[in-house]
């Protein structure tokens, strides 16, 4: 290959490589969008975020059917308009209309503590038409507008999203009595050109803020993988076999040597450094394909980390709010390793669906997110005496706890990685010696040196006159055709 075709091959892995380590740092301090698109009614983006690149789309949950019907009934024109802050206007929803009985579902919703029914996917969708915006834009402001403050750092000194109470009927003049009253749901909105309107032409910006604020990750794939993926092209160039025929199978051989040395080799170097430091990389969490039923929406946390001689993949399943939460990992890159998640040791707990597989440089842990019962057998406590009391003891009494469990373990030796990785390599270093040697006996043969002593034959093709050793009839053959050639 000529050296232009190869200085242009070593651009393009320049920039591939500039590519993605660009997108990995740069998605560590905010996100790129790269794509969306519509699907079904929805929009999907793909983006990259926390090192990786993630599709978002809209929350998936179940739904409330009557609530689903009355988003499609909503509309711009429920609300009353009217100039009440500088720069915005004040509308407010009629008694009766689809965006008033709405927002009479939310409260209930959240009375029963069920906001998680909200059709949060209606109301995004809803952002798309310019005759439905306001009021989903009104709804997902009661519902998340302290969430929509922090991911854009906003800071109005006041909702946007609110309500006003209001008698239904007057009371009679002169009686004491306190009347019924009546919620309106309030919106503030900045205000269009003729003072008196709220501006539509805000409406594309708040669908894409409300994406970025609601939307859920659907997958995740981490940059690393994406830059090897762009490798395997480039490194099979380089395995491409240099002399005799090239046959497939022969460059996919050299291709595995290739990789096998190079895991080997990192592998090599991480299995020492894992005896110095502990590290993990914590991927951003994503939805949970876990079947237990929970009151909140489940997520699954994974990390893969290296410490004492081992490489760690784990996993573990958690609901996305309640007691449960466990503490956040954080994401990315960090110096300790997150210790992993175990079944209580000594107790009765009764589980389905737990695998384990041990063997040497293996150990696998399989348990299927589930809720669990763990039975505490009676105890008796004994303790010392005291100053005004005497030794005895207490009879603790058993007891039965619930708790929400579910992890995937696996940890893998580094030595196992280098044995593994190594075999290949060393197999085409064999194989790379024999033919060496072959080479080299023939090229010898070629130029008629003793294969003995090395010493120079072209004078005396028979017999070498350093050590006295005759060439076989083939030898003597090639060596005849090739004075023939000189000749």
């Amino acid at each position: 290959m000529s050296r232009g075709v190869t200085f242009h091959l070593l651009c393009a892995l320049s920039l591939i490589l500039a590519v993605v380590v660009g997108l990995w740092v740069g998605s560590f301090e905010g996100e790129f969008h790269h794509w969306s698109f519509c699907k079904g009614g929805e929009r999907f983006t793909l983006r990259s975020k926390w090192g990786q690149v993630v599709m978002f789309g809209p929350p998936i949950h179940a739904e409330d059917e009557g609530g689903r019907e009355v988003a499609l009934r909503m509309r711009n024109g429920d609300f009353e308009w009217r100039a009440q802050r500088p720069g915005f206007v004040e509308g407010i929803a009629r008694p009766g209309s689809a965006s008033w009985e709405m927002y009479e579902k939310f409260r209930d919703w959240m009375s029963w503590h069920k906001a998680e029914v909200a059709p949060v996917r209606r109301w995004l969708a809803a952002m798309e038409d310019e005759e439905r915006f306001l009021p989903a834009h009104l709804m997902m402001l009661e519902a998340a507008e302290e969430k929509r403050k922090s991911y854009f750092h906003l800071s109005y000194p006041w909702r946007e999203g609110t309500f006003r109470t209001v008698p239904t009927f007057p009371p009679p003049e002169g009686a004491i009595v306190t009347p019924e009253m009546r919620v309106d749901p309030v919106l503030y909105f900045k205000v269009d050109a003729s003072g008196n309107a709220p501006d539509v032409s805000l409406r594309q910006r708040l669908h894409e803020e409300w994406h970025d604020v609601l939307d859920t990750p659907r997958w995740a794939v981490f940059h690393g993988w994406v830059f090897l993926a762009a490798m395997i092209l480039p490194v099979a160039w380089v395995a491409r076999p240099r002399w005799g025929e090239r046959k497939t199978t022969g460059w996919v051989f050299n291709w595995l040597a290739l990789v096998s040395g190079i895991v080997c080799v990192v592998s090599v170097g991480m299995w020492v450094r894992s005896y110095w430091v502990d590290e993990q990389w914590t991927f951003a969490a994503r939805a949970s394909k876990s079947e237990v039923k929970w009151n909140y929406p489940m997520r699954a946390l994974g990390w893969i980390g290296s410490s004492k001689g081992e490489l760690v993949f784990r996993e573990r399943d958690a609901p996305t709010a309640g007691w449960t939460v466990p503490t956040p990992l954080g994401v990315g890159y960090q110096r300790r390793l997150t210790r992993g998640y175990s079944l209580p040791v000594n107790l009765s707990v009764s589980t389905t669906g737990e695998r384990k597989m041990k063997m040497p440089g293996i150990d696998l842990h399989v348990l299927p997110a589930q809720l669990i019962r763990v039975n505490v057998p009676a105890t008796i406590y004994s303790y010392p005496a005291g100053i005004g009391f005497p030794a005895g003891t207490m009879a603790i009494p058993a007891t039965t706890s619930s708790s929400l469990v579910g992890f995937r373990s696996l940890v893998i030796s580094w030595w196992l990685i280098v044995a593994a990785s190594a075999m290949v390599p060393v197999i085409w270093g064999w194989r790379a010696g024999i033919w060496w040697r072959r080479w080299i006996k023939q090229r010898l043969m070629r130029t008629q040196i003793c294969l003995v002593c090395g010493y120079d034959m072209r004078a005396t093709p028979g017999r070498c006159p350093e050590c006295g050793s005759v060439r076989d009839a083939d030898q003597k053959g090639e060596s005849q055709i090739n004075t023939d050639e000189h000749r």
